[in-house]
């Protein structure tokens, strides 16, 4: 007879029980899923307004490690505003500096900035910024009036 059983710390269990001509032969196996901890990003703030031909503005990107794991997280950026630039960076400690920088030719529009956080062997983690671009010359956009609702 077999009775596979599954106890709170999602350890499983086998055990298999059989009467032979001898008497009661027992045997166990017992697996356990290591823990290798995670990572989660947030920003701060999550809304920017970047005008056109002016300084960068900047959003604080927080990395936070679940134990054990402590290792690096390469971020990269999507959704970069049209004639705006963002600098990719990768982070080893618990901050990261999201910079947008939009030219006098970037294209007027809101847009979501995403920033995607990898770490071998965990699933990834995203972070949003919405990033509104003023007194631009450029026209068109990534999506043109997909944010009138």
């Amino acid at each position: 007879m077999s009775v596979p059983s599954v106890n709170r710390r999602s350890t499983l269990l086998f055990t298999a029980l059989a009467a032979g001509v001898g008497g009661l032969s027992i045997s166990a196996c017992t697996s356990e899923p290591s823990d290798i901890g995670s990572f989660a990003l947030s920003a701060s703030p999550t809304t920017l307004t970047a005008a056109a031909g002016a300084a960068a503005v900047t959003s604080a990107i927080t990395i936070t490690r679940t134990a054990p794991f402590a290792g690096a997280v390469a971020l990269t950026v999507t959704g970069t505003p049209v004639g705006a630039s963002v600098a990719p960076v990768s982070a080893a400690g618990a901050t990261a500096t999201l910079s947008v920088q939009a030219t006098a030719a970037a294209t007027n529009n809101t847009y979501p900035v995403e920033v995607r956080g990898a770490a071998a062997g965990l699933a990834d983690a995203t972070t949003t910024v919405m990033v509104t671009v003023t007194g631009g010359t450029g026209v068109g956009g990534p999506c043109p009036g997909c944010w009138d609702y």
